[in-house]
């Protein structure tokens, strides 16, 4: 199999005078490619004459993107970071980013998502809904420890068969500092805490297959929580605020970068696409079109008013998250993937069903297949 799939040609003809060899641009997934086409790699050749081509691994992660033939690649911030440092995507010249806003440009992007080697594209989170008290006492879930905590907030938990979130919220309520966990899952103690906060939950566990089932059970009051990806939940919660609410407290942060492969050869024009797709209203088409945060607040404005407080973005929402870490899952998770396994089929005479690759090349994402334009203004 080809390493890479090609998804999408743009070469305008005519008055665009397109360059006869067009920006290949690194995507993650073939669920990428419409919204990608339609929102940025068609305006980007119409503003500049440049093709683009979309292409998108069979691997589905940003290292085979990466080490394939590309000139812009999407990866997860501390890819990007670690890549930063091994000298395989180049240094930008941050310094030539506009401020459509007025404001000062570093204060305009979310903190952590401007780096000397990446740019943010756009957030997301994972986080529990959970549906809200029918009795009026006004106790909905305010820590993450009460995901756990079944005696004030009975009933069932919705969430895929994988360790990851679980494993972070256990550690986290357990007085783990946020921003020490992913060291701390390093540790010969993280397990004991990971298995102790699991026995709280065990009997009250609804696995899933994917957001849509999670998201169907908590909305019809079959269970009390249900896992998801910010952006999967984001128009269901909207739409029903007097019944489903987001717990944003411990709320795995993650933020997807564009960098440009120090192997390419078209630093500048390359350069040029960043700039347009993070621009204030190309990234704020992005980021509504599929439900996500944006990582510049100049770009809030794609999203209706009802949407904006959902957002990753939102400084409230920020108060007290998680960054989350794929590389650290990718690098140094078997151990706890093995450890939850077996943990598993202690609890199940059924083979585990486990979901440990990335979220978006292993987990079924329906929104990712569609689009959302009632998110935004118009």
């Amino acid at each position: 199999m080809p390493l890479f799939l090609l998804l999408i040609l743009l070469l305008l003809s005519g008055s665009c005078n397109v360059t006869a060899q067009p920006l290949r641009i690194g995507l993650w997934g073939a669920s990428h490619a419409t919204l990608t086409s339609q929102l940025l790699l068609e305006p980007f050749s119409a503003k500049t004459g440049l093709g683009a081509i979309g292409l998108v691994s069979p691997a589905g992660n940003e290292l085979s993107v990466l080490q394939s033939n590309t000139d812009v690649v999407q990866m997860e911030l501390h890819a990007s970071i670690d890549a930063c440092d091994r000298g395989e995507i180049r240094i930008l010249p941050l310094h030539q980013l506009v401020s459509e806003s007025g404001r000062a440009l570093v204060q305009d992007y979310v903190p952590n998502t401007l780096q000397p080697c990446s740019i943010g594209q756009y957030m997301w989170s994972s986080l529990p809904v959970f549906k809200k008290q029918n009795d009026h006492s006004g106790a909905h879930p305010a820590l993450i420890s009460d995901f756990f905590n079944v005696v004030d907030f009975p009933g069932k938990r919705a969430m895929v068969k994988s360790p990851r979130n679980l494993a972070e919220w256990a550690l986290a309520s357990s007085g783990v500092a946020y921003d020490s966990i992913y060291e701390a899952l390093g540790s010969e103690n993280a397990w004991p805490l990971i298995r102790s906060r699991l026995a709280d939950i065990e009997h009250d566990i609804v696995w899933v297959q994917d957001d849509a089932e999670a998201l169907a059970l908590v909305e019809t009051g079959k269970v009390t929580f249900a896992i998801v990806h910010s952006h999967s939940a984001l128009r269901k919660v909207a739409e029903n605020q007097a019944k489903l609410g987001f717990l944003w407290d411990g709320a795995i942060t993650n933020i997807n970068v564009l960098a440009i492969p120090s192997s390419s050869t078209r630093f500048s024009d390359a350069w040029k696409y960043l700039q347009f797709a993070t621009s204030t209203e190309i990234a704020g088409n992005v980021a509504s079109g599929y439900g996500y945060g944006v990582t510049r607040y100049s770009a809030m404005t794609a999203f209706s008013p009802k949407y904006r407080s959902m957002l990753p973005t939102s400084e409230k929402n920020r108060q007290n998250i998680i960054w989350g870490n794929s590389t650290w899952w990718r690098d140094s998770g078997d151990k706890i993937n093995r450890l939850f396994v077996d943990w598993l089929v202690k609890k199940s005479p059924q083979p585990p069903f486990l979901v440990v690759s990335e979220w978006h090349s292993a987990q079924r994402d329906p929104v990712m297949d569609s689009i959302h334009p009632e998110l935004g203004t118009n």
